[in-house]
């Protein structure tokens, strides 16, 4: 009788540890995407305020300082557009900020370097997708004063829960 005694406290201490190891786990697991959701959204905010010093410093336009982010070369005005900021070329007119529909549904991957990028060519899928909203909030197309991004990471955590991270800026053309 007291064998069986102390096997029943045994098995019930045991599976308190193991419940309390498994939600460990997943709390670290948690953890650990949420910083990296962090790292990629200000990522795409610090090639933001790059692509915008560098058109600030090679434009004189009005508007030269939007080049490549929104309109024309840019994300189209109204879409939700990715950030392909493993190029690593501000100067690029072509346009770092492309709509969704071109860079994979804004899905990263993990290439071969360790970087984050859109691409599925020859990389790893993750678990994130990070997109970028932008809006005018002050002037127009031709004479833009003030920008409002979002940068948006989501990611489906443990256990299928989708999870996000928001990070808003401003950027103004002075």
């Amino acid at each position: 009788m007291e064998a069986i005694i102390a096997v029943s406290v045994l098995a019930i201490t045991f599976a308190g540890v193991l419940q309390l190891f498994t939600r460990a786990i997943s709390t670290l697991r948690n953890t650990n995407d949420t910083v990296i959701a962090e790292h990629l959204a200000q990522d795409a905010a610090e090639f933001l305020y790059a692509k915008r010093r560098y058109n600030k410093d090679v434009s004189s336009a009005d508007d030269g300082w939007i080049d490549g982010i929104i309109g024309v070369s840019g994300c189209p005005v109204g879409a939700t557009c990715g950030a392909e900021t493993s190029v690593d070329v501000v100067r690029d007119l072509a346009g770092d900020f492309k709509d969704c529909a071109t860079l994979n549904g804004c899905k990263l991957f993990i290439a071969g370097d360790g970087t984050y990028t859109h691409s599925a060519v020859g990389t790893t899928p993750t678990p994130f997708t990070r997109t970028v909203d932008f809006q005018l909030i002050d002037g127009d197309m031709t004479t833009p004063f003030a920008l409002e991004a979002i940068v948006r990471v989501r990611w489906t955590a443990a256990g299928g829960r989708l999870e996000r991270y928001e990070l808003p800026i401003t950027i103004y053309a002075k």
